[in-house]
């Protein structure tokens, strides 16, 4: 079987992350994943699809996470 949805257990359990009802990680808009400087993509937000979605996924987090460090590194 393949991906079923995001145990919460591990660093999620230890990092209190939010799961929704799906069992994927409840990321806001800006891809944070419920903890300070942790972001989520791909398959664990979105659930089983498509590699090249996941792929863009990744993307638009590193672009997430882009901003997030140059805010931290300018204050």
């Amino acid at each position: 079987m393949g991906f079923t949805g995001v145990e919460k257990n591990g660093i999620v359990a230890q990092l209190e992350i939010p799961l929704n009802s799906r069992s994927t990680i409840a990321a806001g808009p800006d891809m944070s994943a419920g903890a300070e400087g942790v972001f989520a993509a791909g398959d664990c937000v979105s659930g089983p699809s498509l590699v090249v979605r996941a792929a863009a996924s990744g993307l638009a987090a590193a672009e997430k996470i882009d901003a997030y460090l140059n805010r931290i590194v300018r204050t």
